[in-house]
């Protein structure tokens, strides 16, 4: 298939009349025209449209009701839709399996385009969270939670099959954080907690492998819930006030920490090269 980019996605209000329209346009690569663009009316288009099978998937939302579209990247013609959905976001495509996040209805809900417009599977982890699935090598590891009593809601970090929706296995996490995400890297699972803890984990297994805390207080301020990034044999975690930690991910050991003026916006590890886009309007790059 000939090499392109999906250049842009974007929304448009007109002031005068209200009216909504969607973009999705693809260029070539190289040397950078437009192929093609999709115009959908009185709708909008949610970031982060997904690639696979020589399709684009992108969730095209009216009112309080959404559809997925399946368009053809050479085309852009529309290929496939889905059934009416609940407001949400497309995760990832993997094995041919669209997977996309309905939080307001609290599931995971799975299609197979190449198949029906019907859902595949779908799996209930309880709403409340919002943070964003991993998908490695056909499995999807998210957050459940389950309701302990009337005031308080249990967290299980759970492994799914991606081509069934079947649970694999569950762990208990404790203190869960409501926009934690979990990474997954050469077998190694990490997620952070709101107590500041960083569980490694087996991904094959749900074994925890270790447990970082970092201390308490960091130059006099107390840090916030951690969030982190798997990468190679390091794991890096972050907190809400731009402090940054390198732990082994063998061990889980402290290597190296490093602090930032303002909170990290976005974390990019390239090798042993630390990208971080931090609120003060600045990328910095650490080796």
């Amino acid at each position: 298939m000939r090499d392109f980019l999906i250049f842009g996605l974007s929304n448009y209000t007109d002031p005068q009349t209200s009216r909504t329209s969607a973009y999705l346009w693809a260029l070539s690569e190289p040397p950078g025209y437009e192929l093609w663009r999709l115009v959908r009316e009185e709708e909008q288009f949610t970031p982060d449209p997904v690639g696979g099978d020589g399709q684009v998937f992108v969730l095209a939302r009216r009112f309080d009701s959404s559809v997925i579209l399946g368009v053809d990247a050479m085309t852009g013609n529309i290929s496939w839709q889905s059934s009416p959905l609940p407001p949400g976001e497309i995760l990832a495509y993997a094995a041919g399996v669209l997977v996309v996040s309905l939080p307001e209805v609290g599931t995971l809900t799975a299609f197979h385009p190449a198949r029906a417009r019907a859902p595949l599977w779908i799996y209930e982890t309880g709403g409340s969270w919002r943070g964003r699935p991993a998908i490695v090598d056909g499995r999807l590891y998210t957050l459940r939670l389950e309701r302990a009593d009337r005031r308080a809601r249990r967290a299980f970090l759970v492994a799914l099959d991606v081509a069934t929706g079947r649970e694999l296995w569950r762990l208990a996490t404790g203190r869960w954080k409501r926009d934690a995400s979990p990474d997954v890297g050469d077998g190694l699972l990490c997620l952070g907690r709101a107590d500041r803890y960083v569980l490694g984990v087996e991904a094959a297994s749900g074994r925890i492998r270790w447990i970082y805390a970092p201390p308490q207080k960091v130059d006099r301020v107390n840090v916030g819930a951690l969030d982190c990034r798997v990468s190679g044999t390091r794991v890096y975690a972050w907190d809400d006030l731009g402090h940054l930690f390198a732990l082994d991910a063998a061990s889980g050991k402290l290597v190296w920490t490093y602090e930032f003026p303002r909170e990290i916006a976005e974390l990019l590890v390239e090798g042993r090269v630390v990208y971080a886009w931090v609120d003060d309007g600045m990328l910095y790059a650490l080796r």
